[in-house]
């Protein structure tokens, strides 16, 4: 999982980023697929090479606040409307590797069954409010434990507003008084930003009438791209915003380019050109690892692979397979 296109934003020779992790979903609080595993054994894997990476996301009804740390004071959020108010709770990711993870918990739009919908409402109504807070939210973080990261690294849809608001609003805001003066660098305008598609199929498209929601003028709505046949699409701006754009594997890349394959995004992906690039997953072999899994009746590894035929086997017999 080190390798991303994360490396190929710092060109200083071997220059040890600071990597925020802006995601929706992360192994083991919440996972509906594969966006989970390859958040969490990203950050681990590029921790391991030095990098000082931190995940943020959604603290959801299943995350239970007992095994978490608060920090102190509340976290405000600018939103269309008005200011909305949340806590922030902590967890570490490892006990053998730096990741801290960071939790926006707010009980209105994250209190509740299921992380984009649930079996009476499979796609939240609110879901376009809920994320553009949470992405807003990522930004006030960042001031709140003074961390100014050179990357943020967006996932999918839910997250897609993170380059939208750091390219037309972030970049340019005005040094924060109270910390100007200390040496660092206080404001995102050196911050650069990655998406990466682990899915095109979902794309975060609803009514225009919610752009309300994200407090962008709409002027944004056009130069970001969120106009889509009438609607409203997160990702297709956040594919128009981010400086990288990658997904999860070269193949699947070149098949998002394709009108059959594109699901109508085709367009702008080949219109970012060579800003946009796949890289394979891998895989934690730490946890993905036969000669330590518990979960399989025969353990076996590249010394002695003979376990892998007999729990073959087992499994087929299981399974009422030829």
């Amino acid at each position: 999982m080190a390798k991303n296109s994360l490396s190929a934003m710092a060109k200083n020779n071997g220059k040890k980023l600071k990597i925020l992790m802006c995601t929706s979903e992360a192994v083991p609080f919440a996972k509906t697929g594969g966006l989970a595993d390859a958040v969490s054994s990203l950050s681990l894997a590029l921790a391991r090479l030095g990098h000082e990476v931190k995940i943020v996301m959604p603290r959801y009804y299943a995350v239970n606040r007992d095994s978490l740390k608060k920090l102190d004071g509340a976290l405000g959020v600018p939103m269309a409307g008005g200011e909305e108010w949340s806590a922030v709770y902590t967890t570490e990711l490892s006990a053998d590797v730096p990741v801290t993870v960071y939790f926006i918990d707010h009980e209105h739009f994250f209190g509740r069954e299921g992380i984009y919908g649930n079996a009476l409402e499979p796609d939240f109504l609110d879901n376009p409010r809920r994320f553009a807070f949470f992405c807003r939210a990522c930004f006030q973080l960042c001031r709140k434990i003074s961390f100014y990261p050179d990357i943020l690294h967006a996932h999918d849809w839910p997250t897609a507003l993170v380059p939208v608001f750091l390219r037309y609003g972030e970049k340019n805001r005005p040094h924060n008084i109270s910390n100007a003066y200390d040496g660092q660098n206080e404001t995102f305008e050196k911050t650069s930003s990655v998406l990466t598609i682990h899915n095109l199929g979902y794309q975060g498209i609803y009514s225009k009438d919610s752009f309300y929601s994200t407090g962008l003028g709409w002027d944004v709505f056009y130069l970001a791209g969120f106009d889509d046949w009438n609607m409203m699409n997160y990702l297709k701006a956040g594919i128009n915003s981010a400086d990288r754009i990658n997904t999860v594997s070269p193949n699947y890349a070149r098949e998002t380019l394709t009108q059959e394959g594109g699901f109508r995004l085709d367009g702008p992906l080949k219109f970012r050109g060579e800003a946009y690039s796949g890289i394979l997953n891998g895989i934690d072999t730490t946890v993905w690892n036969p000669a330590i899994d518990p979960y399989i009746p025969v353990q076996y590894s590249l010394d002695d692979i003979k376990g892998k035929a007999r729990a073959k086997k087992v499994l087929q017999r299981h399974y009422g397979l030829p």
